[in-house]
């Protein structure tokens, strides 16, 4: 039985296990969001969707439709 390397992070995402991703990438990918002096500490992504834990808050980013171009921002401060 030979599974692609990419093929447990998938099945993982539809089961419901987030995989962490690079905080740093995460922090330039999405540094329109920051505030200035803020930045990403743990970055997970769930499929499309992806969870940014800075230390200031939290920020759901979560891409909709086929595409993904449709993006809502749910940001939770603590």
């Amino acid at each position: 039985f030979l599974v692609c390397p990419w093929a447990k992070e998938l099945l993982d995402g539809m089961l419901g296990n987030a995989s962490q991703i690079d905080a740093n990438k995460a922090h330039a990918d999405y540094a329109q969001l920051l505030a200035a002096g803020e930045r990403v500490e743990k970055a997970y992504q769930l499929i499309r969707d992806l969870f940014l834990f800075t230390d200031k808050r939290l920020i759901f980013v979560n891409k909709q439709g086929i595409t993904g171009s449709k993006v809502e921002y749910l940001s939770l401060p603590y």
